[in-house]
């Protein structure tokens, strides 16, 4: 009796878990590469729609924003995301469950590299703060390291981006639950092997590539299924107490 008492109770945990996974709004910020500058057709080929179509049916969306040339710092008349944004991103927090920020490549410019260096990190935990103080959604927080960018004629410096926005993002997971997605390190080798494929303006990535940039928010974002799993570790778990239960009384 005990067993299958135990047995039930981690039946209730397992579809519990479930179920807690289930019903995600997920709202979601960025700048040209979000919009899909570059696309055909922005709207419908940008990569949040290419994940929206390989998410489950429970996960929905809230605020989705991609706007062009805005940085993460703040302070830039007209230039930063959250500036502009603000009031759309406070009234978000009524039912988002699931940030994704996707920000950084303009800080990559090199008229705003100095305050890059001496704002992004601070700035981008006010940002965290916004998101998660007060919030009784208890939302999670992926924070995404700007994509690849390589050599172009609007003044964002490669290095700078790839390598040392690269870290400052990093630097922030574990901050208030905040977990990194690493883009840059996920989507470099197939970005820098065949960029006319993946980013043919060395910033933006085509719908081939925006396909890539999906994939890897999905593999983040949605938990790998466990129910068979662990209800077979339980069946097991139990046969194998009641064999030794038996066997000790024949004994």
């Amino acid at each position: 009796m005990m067993y299958s008492a135990l047995f039930a109770l981690l039946i209730v945990s397992i579809v519990s878990r479930s179920v807690a996974w289930g019903n995600e709004v997920i709202s979601i910020m960025g700048d040209s590469i979000t919009y899909g500058f570059g696309l055909p057709n922005p709207v419908t080929d940008n990569w949040t729609n290419q994940l929206k179509a390989k998410l489950p049916d429970s996960y929905s969306y809230n605020f989705v924003k991609g706007d062009s040339g805005k940085t993460l710092v703040r302070g830039y008349p007209g230039g930063s995301f959250v500036d502009l944004h603000y009031n759309s991103i406070v009234a978000s927090k009524a039912t988002t469950t699931t940030y994704i920020v996707v920000l950084g490549t303009n800080d990559g410019k090199t008229q705003n590299k100095a305050n890059t260096i001496s704002k992004f990190v601070n700035d981008y935990k006010g940002l965290i703060d916004l998101l998660v103080d007060g919030n009784v959604k208890n939302p999670r927080v992926f924070a995404a390291t700007p994509p690849p960018v390589f050599a172009n004629g609007i003044s964002i410096e490669p290095d700078f981006t790839n390598n040392d926005i690269d870290a400052m993002v990093e630097s922030l997971a574990g901050y208030k639950g905040t977990k990194v997605i690493d883009l840059n390190d996920i989507l470099m080798p197939a970005y820098s092997a065949n960029k006319s494929l993946y980013i043919p303006d060395n910033i933006h990535p085509s719908v081939a590539g925006g396909q890539l940039l999906a994939d890897a928010v999905h593999g983040a974002i949605v938990p790998e299924p466990v129910g068979v799993g662990l209800i077979g570790m339980a069946c097991a778990g139990v046969f194998l107490s009641r064999r030794r239960r038996s066997v000790s009384e024949e004994r």
